[in-house]
Parts: structure tokens; sequence; C-alpha cells
């Protein structure tokens, strides 16, 4: 305990660490307001109720597009200075934010909103995995785990509390378009103060990438090439394909639980039909699971990263394999008694679990592409691993949307989940222990 402790004043003695970490937070701050309104404002609003169905949709044609754009502009990661990608791509978010504050204001619900709310998500996912394949170079080799737990944690963690806040403000001021429209305001300003940091940043190099030149024209033409470089490294590397495997499958878990957590929360736990409680009831279990991946990385601060004898730094895969094996197998009791109980604190202690699980996996999958990954690759890989993330998320949405019987029988759902929690547990069981050379 006392070395994890040691390894986390080393992280945030670094300047450029603390810097990375402060954007994230920001950045996701904002995002986490931004969430808040649009769910108060598009699915639970009385006026623009929807089903499963359209439910699903929305999350497809949201989620879906960028998914298939996001491998290929994860190459230019690899290629344009990341520092000036996060200042960018935030800049570019403050500004679609403020023109969702405008369409949300005059009470618009169409394909500009959608438009809108897709571009900025897209940015969003590009600047999430810029920081991912940026903290090898605020960090040194062997703090690479405790990084990894601390700082999306910490961002996730924001982007719950900056939730929280936004449905608080929700009680207290009314659920309208106006109040909806001030937290996407506020979450604008909370995005541009990131894109602020990302400058502060010096050199403009330092968080790579390296050794690559070259003109925009060059970029776009050799996209398509570096996009199945990408592809083939991650295919070379069992590892790193295994651990995103095992973290899109339990993804596709989290989707189910969503979209039901979802339709709970407006229906059998709104008994008083006000929109405020069942923001405030599909917030509980969001909490529940942003507490459960808090929780996990907290653990995995003090679970990982050791010398051996030959003087290098082993990520103690075999505590995180036990971990994560241990919590998929409790996964299987706890969620399948929540979806026959159907209650909220039950429904709230599976989001957690699952959660919890999902976070040792991303942990492994994000420290496994680093240690074993060349920079020169790794943006590309961590947007493809960002890609398949999505894709799963959407899956899960839209099976149980799509699939009556899913719905019906409450049995095969928790049957469904149970699969795919096995499937990580064999995954996470093939992975082998890695070095990294200090």
């Amino acid at each position: 305990m006392t070395e994890a402790i040691k390894r986390i004043v080393r992280i945030f003695q670094v300047r450029n660490a603390r810097l990375l970490l402060s954007v994230r937070i920001s950045g996701q701050s904002g995002d986490g307001l931004l969430q808040t309104a649009l769910t108060s404002f598009v699915l639970f609003s009385p006026e623009r109720q929807n089903s499963a169905t359209g439910i699903a949709v929305a999350f497809a044609i949201l989620l879906v597009p960028y998914s298939i754009v996001g491998p290929f502009v994860g190459v230019f990661i690899d290629r344009w200075s990341r520092q000036q990608i996060l200042l960018w791509s935030n800049i570019l978010r403050c500004v679609l934010m403020l023109s969702i504050c405008l369409v949300v204001l005059n009470h618009g619900q169409n394909a500009l909103l959608a438009g809108l709310v897709l571009t900025s998500l897209g940015a969003n996912r590009f600047i999430q995995a810029c920081l991912a394949a940026s903290v090898p170079h605020v960090v040194t080799r062997e703090n690479l785990v405790t990084a990894n737990a601390l700082f999306p944690t910490l961002g996730t963690t924001s982007a719950a509390i900056a939730a929280g806040l936004g449905i608080g403000a929700q009680h207290f001021f009314g659920s309208s378009d106006r109040a909806n429209s001030l937290l996407i305001l506020i979450g604008a300003l909370c995005t541009l103060i990131a894109g602020y940091l990302a400058t502060r940043i010096k050199p403009k190099m330092v968080l790579g990438p390296t050794g690559v030149s070259g003109k925009v024209s060059h970029h776009f033409k050799t996209s398509i090439h570096d996009l199945y470089i990408g592809l083939k490294t991650l295919r070379e590397s069992t590892s790193a394909r295994n651990s995103i495997y095992a973290a899109s499958l339990q993804r596709f878990a989290f989707g189910i639980t969503t979209i039901y957590a979802l339709i709970l929360s407006r229906t059998t736990w709104s008994s008083a039909g006000k929109v405020t409680n069942s923001i405030s009831d599909f917030g509980a279990c969001a909490g529940s699971a942003a507490l459960g991946a808090f929780i996990a990385a907290m653990i995995s601060v003090f679970l990982l990263s050791e010398p051996d004898h030959e003087g290098h730094r082993v990520i103690r895969q075999a505590h995180l394999r036990l971990a994560s094996i241990t919590s998929c197998i409790a996964c299987l009791p706890i969620v399948a008694i929540a979806i026959q109980i159907a209650s909220l604190v039950s429904v709230c202690i599976a989001a957690l679990t699952i959660a919890f699980t999902g976070q040792f996996l991303k942990i492994n999958a994000d420290t496994t592409i680093q240690a074993t990954i060349d920079d020169a690759q790794r943006g590309r890989v961590f947007s493809i691993f960002d890609m398949l993330l999505n894709g799963a998320l959407v899956l899960g949405i839209s099976a149980f949307a799509l699939i009556p019987a899913l719905q019906k029988y409450s049995a095969l759902s928790s049957a469904t989940i149970a699969v795919t929690f096995v499937g990580c547990a064999y995954l996470i069981r093939e992975i082998k222990q890695a070095k990294i050379a200090t």
C-alpha cells in the first residue's frame, strides 16, 4: 500500500501529468452536464416519450456512425500533435454545445439536434482516444497501471458528479428546456477550459506522436493503409486483442442493463409519473455504476505493478486476472437476482457490480495496449478499441430493445448476460503476463 501511494505521489508531481488529468476532468464534467440535459430533454420529457425500439435507434444513430469513422480518424492521433488535437477538438465541442444549447432553448428536437449531438460525441470520443494514447508520455512506464486506474476513473467520477449536480439543479429549477439549456451552457464552459488547459502542456510535441511528419493531404491519402497497419498490429498482439474483446463483451452486458434500467425508471419505478423522479432513479443507477468503477480503480492501484528479479516492472496480471474473473463470476447471481426482482436497489447493485468488473477489464486493456503497442500505432489501436466498445454497447441496447423475448422472459436476459461474463472470464484467463522495461 505504501508503494502504491508513492506511485500516486510521483505521478502528481509531474506537471504535464496533472495538466493532462485536468483536461480529462474538465472535459468530462462538461460531458456529464450535456448528457444530463439531453437525457431529460429527449428521453424523459412527457411530450417526447420513446419506446424501447426508439431508444435503441437513437443510440445507434449517435454511436454507430462514429464507430465506423473512428478508426480512420484515429490515424491522425498518430500523425498530428496530440496537444493540438486536445485544444482544437475541445474548442469544436464548445461551439457544438453552444449550438445544441440554442436548439434546446428553442424546443427543437430534429435532424439538426441529432447532427449536432452526433458530431459532439464524435469529437469527444476522439479526445478520449487521444488522452489514452498520451498517458505514456507524461508518466513513467512503471507507473502506467496506476495512471490507467486513476485518470479514466477520475474523469468518469467527475462526469458522474457533474451529472448529479445537474439532476439536483433540475429538481430545484424544474426539468424545463430553459434549465437544460443552462446546464449545456455550463458544460460548454467546462469544455472550453479543457481546451485552455491543453495549451499549458509543454512542449507542444511532448504528448507525441514521435518521429512523424508530412502534409495533412498525405495523411488523408495514407489513412486507409495506416488503419490496416493498426489492425495488423492488433491481430499480432494476442494479449491486446483478448483484453479488448473482454472489455467489449462487458460493454455488451452493460448496454442491456442500461436500457433495462432506463425502461424501469420510466415505468415501474415512477409511480408518481414525475419526470424528475424518473431522472433521479436512472441517475441513481448511473451513480452506482460510477461508484463501482471508482472502487475497482482504487483496488487496482494497490494490487498492481511490482519489480521482478530482472529489474523490470511487471504488471501483476495474475492478481488482475483473479480480480476480473472473480467479479465476472460474482456478476452472474447478482444480475440474475436484480432482473428477477426489478427493484431500484437491486438494479443499482447490479450496475455497480457490472461497472466494477468493467473497470478491471478496461484498466487491463489500456495498460496492455500501452505496454505492447508501439507509439506509432497506439492512437489507431485505441480508436479501434473505442469503436468496439461503442459497437458492443449499441448491440447490447439493440438486442434488448429489438428482441421481445429478452424483455418478456427475465431468465433469458439473465442467461444472455451470464454468457457474456463467462466469455470475459475465459478471455482474461488467456492473457499473458506483460513486462514493462524501466
